[in-house]
């Protein structure tokens, strides 16, 4: 017993320190380090029976460090993951089958089939959860984790029958339920270790060992017993399906385990139910297994009974329906818009660069159009990069990078619905007497009580989480109300994800970065006007949701209009502020996937101000689109000292081999108030509330002289030009490799701190 739980707790601690990068060195270093354990309890254990549990574990161990691969995948890649998961196991166990086959020949007769009944009953209790808070995958999602599951389960049924409790001469009358019990659970927990996709370990780790009792008791493991070992498998693969099948693995992820709000939450709480019921049926399993004896008719109804209910409860509470992946497929011909930049009048050329990308778009695309649509796939065309959204799968994917006119394929990450909508949060602060301490660091009040700017004339473009739009600092800007009164949200306000028809805040960081720019109290250019569109709803967008609200920063369109024949780029955004990014693990956007729309609406002639990260202090770790790219403009964060913050993502630049010097400027961005939904306010810190400032700035520059509009090159030159140095720490900050000491600077402040009394000043100047 001693051995079992110093294995256990040594089993359950060392995945929990490994759940951030399971391709580390640190996990088959520990996997190595288990195995020595195991060798060395196997030397010095003499219970026969002990020494069978040992030989069982030490042959489920090289299935976590065969699954390593697939548990290295990003989560973005979640089907590819799975499928390379399905394949290593049925190697494994392929291999496992000729062994046990060659090393532990013994054989039983099994008595009775009353264990196949009382598996489905109980795999279908412990179900009832996840039918209720979970949601499906596309159809090969479900394919493939029921193939995984279906091999688990008979690999712990082999592993259990035919090493752990095989006939032993010693121990003729095998284990009682309570030892096996737990063996069974360290024998689970050591094959489902490394087995999940996208986070799914977190589940099936505290899962796992509890099952170790219900799996034997449903298999009858008794002393002097003969176990079903069919049962076993059974019950154990009908057990783990439902945490493979109904969790997202695109919200799994453990950098999502700090915020507790996206599919963890309620992952970890059926993870709960589900133990509280196989303990419950643990300690029941022995009446049930008479009575089924007695009547195992009855047995089967019951079980047919259960799971009928829990197809009544994925029916009416449940999110039933298929929520797949889709696909992100980029072009190889994209537009030129070089000759753009000659046409001198703003509104005509943003006109021009949206009928160019048009036209481009519709000839480039008719014919891989036409064959989706003759294959009955669903897709949606863009213009802004010539791109598509394409529903399919690991098949869809290869056919589609076969396509001459096809660069890449990039995964786009689709949420699967929850159990109910995530609560924004709430400020409890209340609104500043006198303007907060960012706004005079940067000299924002200056611009308003000196020079009589406050941003009238331009329009900001919020891409965030939504925005509270009846906000006492933003109702005032929205340009969706109107001179009398009324409010019109068309051209105004869109929601490729929920499909709202007027703002709302999915979350709260919309708000709360909006407010920073154009707030009445807390914002830079109060008198801006402003439209907004949501491209992160919840914690984990897609290229596909980025560049819907691109389009529509460019040309707004009607809810219900097409953007390649609705849009209206003479009501598009002058400036955008992007407090987001793409990183590839996460969200499958690649160095690369959002540029050519990054430099097109630079060609329209709009600043795109975008936050650095928070990634830092690490050299390098700017690393995901929008902040990386060249067209658009950086910001990285500050303390009220002028200190860089010490999350703030720094250059330079090498995700896309370019090394070049991020970010451009940086601004306040540590405990800065500022609105949140509930028309309240609270603090916050990250490079998504600088951002804003600089987007303000712009506003004030561009409203201070209208002539600078659409001139992007010389507005950021003046932002840069004006900036404040940096404070000169310069001697303590450590240079990145490919840099010099002279670069420690530009790649944490870049410019040095935006200030907006100079910009403006310099803007109305020219």
């Amino acid at each position: 017993m001693s051995a079992c739980g110093a294995v256990a707790l040594v089993l359950i601690a060392a995945p929990l320190a490994n759940t951030r990068v399971a391709g580390d060195v640190a996990l088959p270093t520990a996997s190595l380090l288990f195995g020595l354990l195991f060798l060395g309890a196997l030397a010095t254990t003499r219970a026969p029976r002990m020494r069978a549990a040992l030989h069982a574990w030490l042959l489920a161990l090289p299935l976590t460090w065969l699954m390593i691969p697939a548990a290295a995948l990003p989560s973005s890649e979640a089907q590819i993951a799975a499928a390379v998961r399905v394949a290593l196991m049925a190697a494994y166990l392929g291999a496992l089958w000729l062994v046990v086959r060659w090393r532990f020949p013994e054989k039983r007769t099994e008595i009775g089939r009353v264990g196949t009944p009382l598996a489905a009953g109980a795999a279908a209790l412990l179900a009832l959860p996840w039918l209720a808070w979970g949601a499906l995958g596309s159809l090969l999602d479900i394919l493939l984790g029921l193939a995984a599951a279906g091999l688990f389960g008979a690999t712990a049924g082999l592993l259990t029958a035919r090493v752990y409790l095989r006939p032993l001469p010693a121990d003729p009358d095998g284990p009682g339920l309570f030892t096996g019990g737990i063996v069974i659970g360290i024998l689970l927990l050591i094959l489902g270790w490394n087995i999940g996709v996208g986070g799914q370990a977190l589940l099936l780790l505290p899962l796992l060992p509890t099952l170790g009792w219900l799996a034997g008791a449903v298999a009858g493991v008794r002393r002097g017993y003969t176990p079903d070992s069919r049962a076993l498998a059974l019950f154990v693969a009908l057990a783990i399906a439902p945490p493979l099948l109904f969790a997202d693995p695109d919200t799994l992820h453990v950098e999502l385990l700090v915020q507790g709000r996206e599919g963890i939450a309620w992952a970890m709480s059926a993870v709960g139910v589900s133990m509280l019921l196989a303990l419950i049926l643990s300690g029941v399993m022995l009446l049930l297994r008479q009575a089924t004896e007695r009547a195992p008719q009855a047995g089967i109804a019951g079980a047919a009974a259960l799971w009928l209910a829990g197809a009544v409860v994925y029916g009416s509470v449940g999110q039933p329906g298929l929520y797949g992946d889709r696909l992100f497929v980029i072009l190889k011909d994209q537009a030129d818009l070089s000759a753009m930049a000659s046409i001198n009048d703003y509104h005509a050329r943003r006109r021009a660069v949206y009928e160019n990308l048009v036209r481009h778009a519709d000839a480039t695309q008719a014919r891989l159009r036409d064959d989706l649509a003759r294959l009955g796939v669903w897709h949606r065309p863009y213009y802004l990069m010539n791109a598509l959204e394409v529903e399919g799968d690991i098949l869809m994917r290869l056919w589609l990078e076969t396509r001459p006119e096809v660069d890449r394929v990039v995964p786009n990450p689709v949420l699967r619905p929850l159990p109910e909508p995530l609560e924004a949060g709430r400020g409890d602060m209340s609104a500043p007497d006198e303007p907060p301490w960012n706004l005079t660091m940067i000299e924002a009040d200056r611009v308003w009580n000196e020079l009589g700017v406050r941003g009238k004339g331009v329009v900001v473009g919020l891409m965030d989480s939504g925005v509270q739009w009846d906000h006492p600092e933003l109702r005032d800007s929205y340009r969706g109300v109107r001179a009398d009164g009324t409010v019109v949200h068309n051209y105004n306000w869109y929601d490729p994800w929920g499909g709202a028809t007027e703002p709302v805040d999915y979350n709260g960081h919309g708000t709360f970065t909006l407010s920073a720019a154009v707030g009445n109290r807390v914002g830079v250019a109060p008198d801006a006007t402003w439209i907004a569109c949501v491209n992160l709803a919840r914690n984990v967008g897609n290229a596909a949701r980025y560049l819907d609200c691109m389009q529509f920063m460019l040309a707004p369109f009607p809810p219900d209009g097409d953007p390649l024949r609705d849009g209206d780029p003479a009501l598009g955004a002058d400036v955008t502020n992007n407090s987001w990014g793409c990183p590839q693990d996460l969200e499958g956007c690649d160095p690369n996937t959002l540029l050519p729309a990054a430099e097109a609406l630079r060609a329209a002639g709009m600043v795109t101000i975008a936050a650095a990260g928070n990634d830092g202090p690490a050299c390098s770790s700017l690393n995901a689109p929008l902040a990386l790219y060249d067209a658009v403009f950086t910001v990285g964060a500050v303390n009220s000292d002028g200190f860089v913050a010490p999350f703030s993502s720094i250059g330079p630049v090498t995700a896309d081999g370019s090394g070049r010097i991020k970010p451009d400027i940086a601004a306040p961005g540590v405990n800065v108030l500022a609105a949140a939904p509930g028309s309240g306010y609270m603090t916050g810190s990250g490079t998504s509330i600088a951002a804003p400032h600089v987007t303000g700035v712009v506003a004030l520059m561009w409203s201070a002289n209208p002539t600078l509009i659409g001139d992007v090159e010389r507005t950021e030159e003046i932002l840069r030009t004006t900036a404040r140095p940096a404070p000169q720490e310069g001697a303590a900050l450590a240079p990145c490799a490919g840099s010099d000491s002279s670069t420690a600077l530009t790649i944490r402040y870049g410019a040095g701190i935006v200030d907006a009394y100079q910009a403006v000043r310099a803007a109305r100047a020219i």
